[in-house]
């Protein structure tokens, strides 16, 4: 028998839907629970996890505090062994999104990364992300679109060459800048890739200044590890969280990657609202389909090669046969995999219907399909957005695609 305290019925029945990804369902169970009891630690929880989802962080933080206050009365309560460490976990990333990198900080401590938490308490002690010029604004043009997006970011006195990637989370750069640049190493932990599960060595650092155009920016949070052995052209990625500092425009037709104060665009006339939500610090989810078959699946703007990379049993399910494709070798940031290039019939991202087009199978961390409870269905990559002009302001929880016609 298990030795995991049963649930009330409604968290139960919440933690059910949720599973089943019936996010909506999920809520209003875990707000039942609630009801008839304020101190249901699950149900904050799961109540909080939803919030996080929806970058309503403010919402999160009140319960996951409440939930942590709970659990620290010594009280016996109905929730599994391992429920403070989540609780923390999600308040950390919390934290984390409100650029409260002190608070986060205590929270990374208590979960024993202290990596993490050593650079995020050094920058606890700075305004993070800092706008040290005039400008708030600024365009700044792709130096290529294929196969990934690239733009150039200035580094000391020099310009590198940086792909603009919602599928990595802080600014990541080679490890042999964090040298030639004097950066400091608060640390090293391992982490796996979305295309893996096998490890590579992270450095944690902060960046003094960089510039992006005309923007520049001091006490920036960063990652360090060895991308130039497989991609020697590359300096680094810039990923979700910068970019989640501004309202962001990629325009992939056009060229141009836009930065600008978060608010100041609103969806035009002609443009379609993408759903989404957000788990962790950079998990970007969006409901999709491949070959009529619902999944969700996480945006990578950074992954190229294919329209989609998924496991298996995305292929399985939409109906794909994986005979069919033809063997490769491909590349991550983890190092060279067996993969298998596919031709599917349709895929859908949000609103976006693509036909024809070309996915792997192989080339998706086993543990992330169902890292979260729910199921993962695979990374949308490069080649899916590359006829859009893509705007994410997650501060007014706002993505929408526009194309040309």
């Amino acid at each position: 028998m298990s030795d995991e305290p049963k649930l009330p019925e409604q968290t139960a029945i919440g933690w059910a839907l949720f599973d089943a990804a019936d996010f909506k369902g999920a809520a209003q169970r875990f707000d039942m629970a609630l009801h008839n009891d304020p101190t249901d630690v699950e149900a904050l929880r799961g109540r909080a996890r939803l919030h996080l989802m929806e970058n309503d962080v403010g919402a999160a933080i009140i319960l996951l505090e409440h939930a942590l206050a709970v659990l620290q009365t010594g009280e016996e309560v109905a929730a599994p062994a391992d429920a403070e460490q989540r609780a923390r976990r999600d308040l950390a990333w919390a934290y984390y999104r409100l650029n409260r990198f002190d608070l986060a900080a205590e929270q990374f401590a208590a979960l024993g990364e202290r990596a993490r938490a050593n650079k995020l308490a050094a920058l606890g002690e700075h305004t993070p992300y800092r706008r040290a010029s005039n400008a708030d604004a600024t365009a700044l043009p792709l130096v290529a679109r294929d196969p990934v997006p690239f733009v150039l970011l200035t580094l000391g006195n020099r310009d590198h060459l940086f792909v603009v990637d919602t599928g990595t989370g802080e600014l990541t750069l080679d490890v042999r800048l964090l040298d030639e640049l004097g950066l400091p190493s608060f640390g090293v932990q391992p982490s796996r890739t979305a295309a893996s599960d096998r490890h590579v060595a992270v450095h944690h650092t902060v960046i003094p200044r960089l510039r992006l155009g005309d923007i520049v920016l001091e006490n920036v949070p960063a990652e360090a590890e060895d991308i130039q052995s497989r991609a020697p052209q590359i300096s680094g990625f810039i990923g979700f969280n910068l970019l989640a500092q501004f309202c962001t425009t990629v325009d992939l037709p056009g060229g141009m990657v836009y930065l600008e104060p978060p608010g100041a665009r609103r969806m035009p006339d002609g443009a379609t609202p993408v759903p989404f939500w957000l788990l962790d610090d950079h998990l970007l989810l969006v409901p999709g389909a491949l070959n009529g078959r619902e999944h969700l699946f996480a945006v990578a703007s950074g992954f190229a090669g294919a329209a989609l990379s998924a496991p298996p049993s995305t292929f399985t399910q939409s109906g794909v046969p994986l005979e069919s494709g033809m063997p490769l070798q491909g590349v991550s940031g983890s190092g060279t995999h067996d993969v298998t290039l596919l031709r599917v019939e349709e895929l859908r991202v949000g609103p976006l219907a693509l036909h024809d087009v070309e996915a792997l199978a192989g080339l998706f961390s086993p543990s992330l399909e169902w890292r979260y409870g729910f199921r993962i269905g695979g990374l949308i990559g490069h080649e899916a957005l590359r006829t859009v002009r893509w705007t994410l302001d997650l501060a007014s929880r706002a993505f929408w695609f526009e194309r040309e016609d």
